[in-house]
């Protein structure tokens, strides 16, 4: 199970040298002969890739394998795979290049021109991040997320982006926890359920648009409903970088932020650790793909899937056409 943790967690080619000297470093004393052989192994499960003599990777079925193992380990741990996109984001906001974190919806091939007519009835909402999107049909991949037989993938942008590019920025930004917002008559009301991130494996966003608690397209006709949100919280002597982060992200398009404070208010913080942090709410990104849930489509949402290159994304009338 360490040897598969480590080569999940690694951004390259790792060999069994180097898995020893990083497991002598957690008091695990293995020579790289024990590792080869565990390797073998877990290549015989099909849990890992071996590219030559330049390392192995993990397969999906492996890391699917580590998130059984690890999974009351996991319980508010950050995800490996979100983490890792986070550090390989190279998105700007002051030029509008680079590659973003992206939510994916995987349709049937059939269900794309009724899709299509959903998104673009909702796309001039700003209950998520951006209205861009990007399309990739069978066998095309979406960032490194590849789109299997008979299906299309639709990737938009993810709330993590303001994430990857404070970071960035010097400034640790952790998402603490995700609910169901009201809106009504077209206005942020506030939540009314929350779930934090340490008390689940999952996205809290995805699991309640999948369980049904969504109205996006209600909102779309009526002004009043419910969306996702996620409450993400920062060092406050950092509020004014945040603040100019925000504004350079809204001159280029990209919004969905609900509320910025430079403290959290006291009757709004979750744990003591908050009252000497910041707080950003952010509508989530999932959001703009939950109608599609909500009008029973056999969707397989995924927040945070992949990377996508901005310059990819485009308004939804001039890509799903």
């Amino acid at each position: 199970m360490e040897i598969l943790k480590i080569v999940s967690m690694s951004s390259k080619l790792t060999n069994s040298i180097e898995i020893a000297k990083i497991l002598h470093k957690e008091k695990v004393y293995v020579d790289s002969r024990t590792v080869r052989y565990h390797l073998r192994q877990l290549e015989d499960l099909g849990f890992i890739t071996k590219i030559g003599r330049k390392g192995c990777i993990i397969t999906p079925e492996g890391l699917e394998q580590l998130k059984r193992i690890m999974v009351y380990e996991r319980l508010g741990m950050p995800s490996i795979q979100v983490e890792k996109m986070i550090a390989s984001s190279t998105f700007n906001p002051e030029t509008g290049k680079g590659t973003v974190l992206a939510n994916v919806a995987v349709i049937p091939k059939e269900d794309f021109e009724r899709a299509a007519e959903i998104i673009n009835f909702v796309s001039s909402l700003n209950v998520f991040p951006s209205p861009l999107i990007a399309v990739g049909d069978e066998g095309e991949s979406l960032g490194d997320f590849l789109v299997p037989e008979n299906h299309v993938g639709l990737g938009c942008i993810s709330t993590t982006v303001y994430d990857s590019v404070l970071r960035k920025k010097g400034i640790f930004v952790e998402s603490i926890a995700a609910g169901v917002y009201e809106i009504r008559d077209s206005k942020p009301v506030g939540f009314v359920e929350l779930i934090t991130h340490n008390g689940a494996t999952l996205s809290p966003g995805e699991l309640f648009i999948k369980a049904g608690w969504t109205s996006v397209r209600k909102i779309a006709e009526t002004g009043n409903g419910h969306v996702t949100a996620a409450i993400k919280r920062f060092p406050f002597f950092f509020s004014d970088v945040v603040e100019n982060t925000v504004e350079q992200f809204r001159n280029m398009g990209i919004d969905g932020v609900i509320e910025l404070f430079a403290i959290t208010p006291e009757i709004e913080r979750i744990d003591v650790t908050d009252a000497s942090k910041g707080r950003l709410i952010v509508f989530g990104g999932g959001n703009y793909f939950a109608p599609l849930v909500e009008e029973g489509m056999d969707v397989k949402l995924t927040i945070n899937a992949t990377l996508v290159e901005v310059s990819e994304m485009k308004p939804p009338d001039k890509i799903l056409s």
